[in-house]
């Protein structure tokens, strides 16, 4: 793939993500935010995938595994009442995978939604 190609895609999918911000503001244009999302990360990654520079496949997909598996553990785990949680939960997440030492407000944030966490069996329970 030719580079003009790949910043061109780079910057369609860009677009794409700028529209979804835009359309999960309101309720009302909540579902085309989240399509305009899924289309810019599919074209990001087929365009990522698709450059030459790409060294290993594997290594790729043992992140996407890894990613998915604690996402989706994360995305069980937490209510749906409990956004603001999701939120914090996956920002320290995001922090975390940056940098190699959280500072301290980071890993107060992260330890604090990591307690909150329910097992899913517990959910439906009363009292």
């Amino acid at each position: 793939m030719s580079e003009s190609l790949s910043a061109l895609l780079y910057l369609v999918a860009s677009i794409c993500f700028i529209m979804a911000l835009r359309g999960l503001s309101s309720p009302e244009t909540a579902r085309a935010g989240n399509i305009y999302g899924i289309v810019g990360m599919v074209i990001a990654i087929l365009t990522t995938l698709a450059s030459p520079e790409v060294v290993s496949y594997w290594l790729i997909a043992l992140g996407i595994v890894i990613g998915g598996t604690v996402g989706a553990y994360i995305a069980r785990q937490i209510q749906m009442s409990s956004w603001p949680l999701s939120t914090a939960s996956s920002a320290s997440l995001r922090s975390a995978s940056r940098r190699r030492r959280l500072p301290r407000r980071r890993l107060m944030g992260l330890a604090s939604a990591a307690r909150s966490i329910r097992p899913a069996s517990s959910r439906w329970r009363s009292g």
